[in-house]
């Protein structure tokens, strides 16, 4: 049987049982029932979701977090606009970029502008006197 399960028995006839996908499906759905039912507080734990974090400071950060990092040091502070004229990096990019650094212990100040002629809502991104634990 090419799609399916060949299931020897303990028997000393040397019997044997073919079993299909589905079939054996059905088998493992009712076997996990029967064992809840004999442990019903024992049910399986729910994998959490690991937060990897690789350390504090700014040797630990990525290119990219150490780029922004730079520009806000250097300029004071950086948009959307400004890290996709001068890094090349999409707004999504730099929101990530700014997480990862107050994830390694920077401060970010964060300021909803309004710009003056296009009336367009942005936010702009500073470093605070918050230093990272080394």
């Amino acid at each position: 049987m090419n799609d399916g399960v060949r299931v020897d028995s303990d028997a000393r006839d040397g019997s044997t049982l073919d079993l299909n996908t589905a079939q054996v499906r059905h088998l493992i759905t009712a076997l996990q029932a029967m064992l809840e039912r004999q442990n019903p507080s024992e049910k399986p734990a729910k994998k959490k979701k690991k937060h990897t974090r690789r350390g504090f400071g700014y040797s630990y950060l990525s290119q990219q977090a150490q780029t922004v990092y730079q520009h806000m040091s250097r300029a004071g502070s950086i948009s959307a606009r400004e890290a996709m004229d001068d890094h090349g990096m999409t707004s999504a990019a730099l929101t990530r970029r700014i997480c990862d650094l107050e994830e390694a212990g920077y401060g970010i100040l964060r300021v909803s502008k309004v710009h003056p002629i296009t009336a367009k809502r942005y936010t702009r991104y500073s470093l605070t006197a918050q230093k990272p634990a080394s």
